[in-house]
């Protein structure tokens, strides 16, 4: 068994997630629990661990007179406690074979008949315990109609039924589900809270690991708590003490590997990127990093292409990162296989690639024949003019991009988006905690300030520009355009008039200074 299964937290106190712990503890010591919860954030962070949790909480011997007298409603209700982890109850839940925790995975059962046979079975009294925990994971992946389906179970659930949604992607749950659950939102793990996993496992395995490494490993775990472990797991096999370089050995490794797969993806030839892949599933290497540094680096080639006005390269860069974008399946035999897939078909031309290639090599030339034109007829034109109309070009070629941003990503990501732009540039960090985002238009974030000095400053292209690279990493996408907006003060977030004005002191000094 892996790792992160070997050492998935079994108790309250073992969660790694400060948020998932003080959301548990709050149920525990309130002897209440609701009929529905939805656990949202980015992929191994805890989630279904917390939901199996609940499920032990609810069903342990331990437990069993507080939980009848939460399901009543005359008797006063009495405080859990933690999930011994030793009763019948909470053994079978630890290996998975309790009738008390059933789990779906919405990617893989996510029509309309999925949810019924679900309503059908919720109706029946749990077996071997008091509460029927239902877990559905990836949720956001139902369609419509399964969503409408399973919003009549949510309206009226039987009284020993608790079903726990978890998603990754929030935005795409409609606003009828939300309602009717207790929402709890996780957050990336910090490098101080992987770390802390990481030097559990290492005490349970026996295996030293310098601090340097611990700390490469939590930068590459990217917030991810299972990535971490796996990572972890993948290095220290056949090793008793892992340095520094052997992590950064492995790092080296796999940019390399994904900087050629970018390559061979340009030119669309499948022969190299087979091999390219075939290499690292030998290797037992990260495809998820791989694929998530050869995105990075695509979009860092696109931005450029947009700035040098290059429209074939960009036009390429963009339909290849809309082909690749595909998440990976942690439940598939071989969860790397959609990515493989799309960089096949990519290169196959299966996506209209090759003929859009024609089109966009046609319409170059016509453009080019046009400026031409343009500049026999308007031979003095000013330098503002020809300008305008490079950026217009530019504004063309990035409409074309079909991955919009999603607002509820940017602000319950925001303080992510502060602290990666405070590593490049300390300033325009300052700059922007006196600000907030207000809305987005597909590839659009307006951001409200409260100081028109401010408001100048974030609009300099040599600060937008970081902006824009860090808001499109964290959201992952592959271009972001940012607007700011002078808001009325009386609309700023909620902070000491004197902590506002410091603020902006401090900005000016830093920046004048």
């Amino acid at each position: 068994m892996s790792w992160y299964r070997t050492y998935r937290p079994q108790t309250i106190s073992e969660l790694n997630l400060p948020e998932a712990r003080k959301e548990l503890e709050r149920i525990r010591q309130s002897g209440i629990f609701q009929h529905a919860y939805l656990f949202t954030g980015p992929k191994g962070t805890g989630k279904t661990s917390s939901a199996r949790i609940l499920a032990k909480m609810l069903n342990c011997k331990k437990n069993i007179e507080a939980v009848r007298a939460a399901l009543s409603e005359k008797e006063a209700k009495k405080p859990f406690v933690e999930p011994c982890g030793v009763c019948q109850s909470c053994k079978s839940i630890t290996v998975g074979t309790s009738l008390c925790v059933v789990e779906m995975d919405a990617a893989s059962n996510r029509g309309i008949d999925d949810v019924r046979a679900l309503r059908e079975r919720v109706s029946l009294a749990p077996s071997d315990g008091l509460v029927t925990v239902y877990i559905i994971d990836e949720v956001h992946m139902l369609t419509t109609e399964a969503f409408n389906a399973l919003l009549k179970v949510l309206e009226e659930p039987p009284r020993h039924v608790v079903f726990v949604l978890a998603t990754t992607e929030l935005h795409k749950v409609p606003e009828t589900i939300l309602s009717r659950c207790t929402v709890v939102q996780y957050h990336r793990a910090s490098q101080e809270e992987l770390i802390a996993a990481l030097k559990r496992v290492a005490t349970a395995e026996g295996t030293k690991i310098d601090h340097t490494a611990l700390q490469t490993l939590a930068d590459r775990a990217d917030g991810s708590f299972r990535d971490a472990i796996k990572l972890f797991e993948q290095l220290a096999q056949g090793k008793q003490h892992i340095l520094a370089e052997d992590v950064k050995d492995i790092g080296e490794a796999l940019t390399s590997v994904a900087q050629k797969l970018l390559e061979a993806a340009k030119k669309q030839s499948v022969q190299e990127v087979a091999r390219l892949l075939q290499s690292a599933q030998r290797s037992d290497w990260d495809m998820a990093y791989i694929q998530k540094s050869m995105v990075r680096m695509g979009h860092d080639a696109l931005m450029h292409a947009v700035e040098q006005g290059n429209t074939k390269e960009s036009i390429l860069l963009q339909k290849m990162l809309q082909a690749v974008s595909v998440p990976l399946d942690p439940l598939l035999p071989l969860p790397s296989l959609p990515f493989e897939l799309a960089l096949f078909r990519w290169c196959e031309g299966e996506d209209g690639v090759e003929e859009h290639d024609e089109e966009a090599s046609i319409s170059a030339k016509a453009e080019k024949q046009q400026q031409k034109h343009a500049q026999k007829e308007q031979p003095d034109a000013p330098k503002e003019s020809r300008e305008n109309k490079e950026s217009s070009m530019q504004e063309k070629q990035i409409s074309s991009i079909e991955l919009p941003i999603h607002f509820d990503i940017i602000t319950t990501r925001w303080q992510d988006i502060l602290k990666k732009v405070r590593e490049t540039n300390s300033t325009l960090e300052a700059l922007l905690r006196a600000a907030r985002p207000q809305k987005t238009d597909r590839i659009t974030l307006t951001i409200e300030v409260f100081y028109g000095f401010h408001k100048e400053q974030l609009e300099q292209e040599r600060h937008r520009r970081v902006l824009e690279q860090v808001i499109a990493e964290i959201a992952e996408v592959p271009v972001v355009r940012t607007v700011f907006v002078l808001g009325e003060k009386k609309n700023k977030p909620l902070s000491p008039k004197k902590q506002d004005e410091e603020l902006a002191k401090a900005a000016a000094e830093t920046l004048l200074g």
